[in-house]
């Protein structure tokens, strides 16, 4: 996914701009990963795998012949979620009047994923039911089948 920070500066003459990420100057990315422009614009193309070097916190400096000034601070969170979950749902047996439980357990992302119930492909809103809980966990608690 693109991530596009920006930073507007004036002067005379122009002002060129560098660009900082946790205290170290920021080069453009031969693969296109990462593109400064003339104009102050920082293009990030955040791949799955490069999400940690991609997190941090950005500034850029604008420079001339007056002198150079500092942005304030722009810091860079990426969320992602992967693909698989832990435990995924499996069908369940339970006598009449028992509870039951059927375990689901996300996959792992940030920010942290939330679970959501569908019944008969609708959302199935534990709110109405009063006796359906879902777990910290993920997992959906019938207290009376």
């Amino acid at each position: 996914e693109p991530a596009t920070l920006r930073c507007v500066v004036e002067g005379r003459p122009k002002p060129t701009v560098l660009w900082y990420k946790d205290g170290s100057p920021l080069p453009s990315a031969e693969d296109g990963h990462r593109v400064l422009l003339e104009d102050g614009l920082l293009f990030l193309r955040v791949n799955r795998g490069k999400k940690e070097s991609d997190e941090g916190v950005y500034w850029c400096v604008a420079r001339n012949l007056a002198g150079e000034a500092v942005s304030h601070n722009a810091s860079l969170n990426v969320a992602v979620i992967r693909d698989d979950f832990r435990v995924e749902p499996r069908d369940v047996h339970v006598a009449a009047g028992e509870p039951a439980q059927l375990e689901c357990t996300p996959p792992k992302g940030v920010p942290e994923p939330t679970v959501h119930w569908l019944k008969d492909g609708q959302i199935y809103d534990i709110e109405v039911s009063g006796r359906v809980t879902v777990t910290e966990s993920g997992n959906l608690k019938i207290l009376e089948t």
